[in-house]
């Protein structure tokens, strides 16, 4: 393998890493029983600059490098997808293989809630959820809300949803490096602070955090196994 074949495949499984889960952000219709892999596949399906990376959604719950069946992957396009799998499974822990065939948004709740309920040793303690909004720097965002809800989820939800659409629409074309990590990284950071990286044990851990941890894992993996990737399986 060549130095740039080589930095060309880190750049793509860094990538993919970073938009694995961005189904979540994705609206779905009222009863629709499409996951938010499916949601995620289509989204990034739908650009000529992403397309590339549509594969990490589609396969971020594979429990095993068998269950990606995609015609024409070779050995290694298959290690890195499931790399990623790998890694998000060990960014939320088990939970994350459990797919949420639901339409509905949801509001991240404040890690804190779940402290100070320990602490406190309160049966009937209220958790406290975050507005889902952007990342402004000059404000600081409370967990002012008494309670999820759904449709407020959903509103929020569609106002960082058209961002996306923003985003990837003005990139210029089809390529592994169309898209730089870093300014993604950024992109990611304010849209996605404040929406949840799933529901149950993971309502309180923010999209953005699990996507950067999820990036940072998948790329000891590959650094790991770099000089096999052809042949891992």
């Amino acid at each position: 393998m060549s130095e740039s074949d080589a930095d060309n495949d880190y750049h793509f499984l860094k990538v993919g890493a970073l938009l694995h889960d961005v189904g979540h952000v994705v609206p779905g219709l009222d009863g629709e029983e499409k996951g938010h892999s499916e949601r995620g596949f289509e989204f990034l399906s739908s650009f000529a600059s992403t397309e590339l990376f549509s594969l990490f959604a589609k396969y971020h719950h594979a429990l095993s490098i068998d269950e990606i069946k995609e015609d024409g992957l070779s050995q290694k396009e298959k290690n890195l997808l499931f790399m990623v799998s790998e890694a998000s499974r060990l960014s939320l822990g088990d939970e994350a293989n459990a797919e949420e065939n639901d339409s509905r948004k949801h509001l991240l709740k404040s890690v804190f809630s779940g402290i100070s309920k320990i602490r406190d040793n309160v049966e009937d303690f209220k958790p406290k959820f975050y507005e889902p909004k952007k990342l402004n720097p000059g404000v600081f965002m409370y967990p002012c809300l008494g309670a999820d809800n759904p449709d407020l989820a959903k509103e929020g939800c569609s106002r960082i949803y058209e961002s996306f659409n923003d985003f990837f629409g003005k990139l210029s074309g089809p390529g592994i490096n169309q898209i730089n990590e870093d300014l993604l990284l950024m992109f990611l950071e304010e849209n996605t602070a404040f929406i949840p990286a799933g529901r149950g044990a993971n309502e309180d851990i923010s999209l953005f955090d699990h996507l950067k941890t999820a990036c940072a894992i998948a790329s000891c993996i590959y650094k790991f196994h770099e000089r096999e990737l052809d042949v891992l399986s």
